[in-house]
């Protein structure tokens, strides 16, 4: 007899639930249905010629960058690995590297 009382206070309880969570939800959703108010615009009006201006110097402005760097040697501790794993193993007479000595 206990059993059945604790099996009917857990179906009571989750059907409690659900309605909490049923007209939780529909709540939501009746709020979300609502008319929201339209958006204002805010911003600032920018003179067009301004606008042209900074246009012009962006197709201007080039970035600086080095035509011909040189290379920078590692230090000695990343060489020492990189002969470990074998990456600076090569074969200078390997057909594929011929069109980088050229």
């Amino acid at each position: 007899m206990a059993e059945d009382d604790q099996k009917q206070v857990n179906s009571s309880g989750v059907q409690s639930f659900i309605r909490e969570a049923h007209s939780f939800f529909y709540d939501i959703s009746k709020e979300s249905n609502r008319e929201l108010p339209k958006k204002v615009d805010l911003s600032p009006k920018l003179d067009p010629l301004l606008v042209r201006a900074i246009g012009d110097v962006k197709k201007a402005y080039q970035p600086f960058s080095v035509k011909n760097p040189c290379p920078i040697k590692p230090d000695d501790h990343y060489l020492e690995i990189m002969r470990l794993k074998g990456w600076l193993d090569l074969d200078l007479n390997d057909p594929d590297l011929a069109p980088l000595f050229k």
